[in-house]
């Protein structure tokens, strides 16, 4: 899933309260530690994640593990989550990316509670966390350029530069 992946890469927790079928069907995705691979470290860094319920993890600088009853769900959770990051990253590139509001998630969280769908925010201690979640992603991508990246102002003026060797090699 290179879209998951890019979170898990990048180090920035997938965003939650933006999409439905996600917050019904996966919920949070946490980041786990990096560590090498193979090892009980390595295992030791989703450990906690799974004991909190989740359903799908990032692994910094790897990728995304998921897990459920059968293989089947567990590949739904990896494409579902990819498919959803692929929708932010274009979001993000379209414009702003909008919350649902708390009363909206409260009602998606309804609705997985009548599925039968565990979800950690289900527990008691979780109650003041419902509707927190990661802002890294939508503020680090606020429409700002990346360090090194060219500016607005630098775009325009290649664009002028460009109009005028065009407009010159015209008129000949």
């Amino acid at each position: 899933p290179p879209h998951a992946t890019a979170f898990a890469v990048a180090g920035v927790e997938v965003p939650t309260n933006i999409l439905p079928e996600v917050e019904i069907f996966i919920g949070r995705v946490p980041l786990a530690d990096y560590d090498t691979p193979g090892s009980k470290n390595f295992a030791e860094t989703i450990l906690p994640h799974l004991r909190k319920k989740a359903n799908t993890i990032l692994l910094s600088n790897h990728g995304v593990v998921a897990c459920d009853k059968d293989l089947l769900n567990a590949y739904w959770h990896l494409e579902t989550l990819d498919m959803y990051c692929q929708i932010l990253i274009l979001s993000k590139q379209v414009g702003n990316i909008r919350r649902l509001p708390d009363h909206k998630v409260q009602e998606l969280l309804a609705i997985k509670k009548r599925l039968g769908i565990d979800d950690p925010r289900f527990d008691p201690e979780m109650e003041s966390c419902i509707l927190a979640g990661s802002d890294e992603f939508l503020r680090d991508l606020s429409g700002e350029p990346a360090a090194g990246s060219i500016t607005k102002a630098e775009i325009e003026a290649m664009v002028r530069v460009i109009t005028e060797q065009v407009v010159q090699r015209l008129r000949g």
